[in-house]
């Protein structure tokens, strides 16, 4: 797989570092957009924490990472790419030592099965070695609000750097992006160079 392309997104730091245990929020229910993550899928030993860490590792090893985090109630979808495709993973807990994932990747129009078999593969190979406790890294992440307010709901988390689909929000220092639900958030982010093809104003 080729090395990512990064869009230079700065985020505005000062108290936007992602903190805390990760909970599940009301909203947007894992169950309701299950179907649009239909591709592949894996049911693997693990907790919800520990799964969302060994997919976050997993994608590394494969030159990939986690560009942006939803938190949803009752789980988390991943946003990934590089200079060739996308893709996407739900990660739905079936018990409390159990997790689904369902992924999907596509290059272009095309759906790519064989890569997410192997990013499932690598995936699940990663979870028998992951400590108890394992959680995902937030080093290198800000949030995603509901709102364009620093004390709105917080609903995700961005990768800076990463090449994500972003607009204006219409408030200074603010951008809005589209997450894998399909609602919208915001970022108190400055844009300093793109070089990806999805950028766009507006909208």
């Amino acid at each position: 797989m080729g090395r990512l392309i990064p869009v230079a997104v700065a985020l505005l730091l000062g108290g936007c570092a992602a903190a805390g245990t990760l909970a599940a929020l009301p909203g947007v229910l894992v169950e309701e957009i299950v179907d649009q993550f239909r591709g592949a899928e894996r049911t693997v030993p693990a907790d919800i924490h520990r799964s969302l860490a060994a997919a976050q590792r997993g994608l590394r090893s494969l030159h990939l990472d986690a560009d942006l985090l939803e938190q949803l109630d009752g789980g988390y979808a991943i946003l990934f790419s590089n200079d060739h495709m996308d893709g996407k993973i739900l990660l739905r807990p079936d018990t409390p030592s159990l997790t689904t994932l369902y992924i999907q990747v596509h290059r272009g129009m095309s759906r790519e099965s064989s890569v997410e078999e192997a990013i499932l593969d690598v995936i699940e190979k990663m979870v028998p070695g992951m400590p108890r406790h394992a959680r995902f890294d937030f080093h290198g992440y800000g949030r995603i609000y509901d709102k364009v307010a620093r004390n709105a709901k917080r609903i995700g988390w961005f990768r800076i750097g990463a090449r994500l689909e972003v607009a204006e929000s219409g408030t200074g220092g603010w951008l809005r992006t589209r997450l894998p639900s399909g609602r919208k958030g915001y970022m108190q982010a400055s844009i300093s160079q793109f070089r990806a093809k999805r950028h766009r104003k507006g909208g």
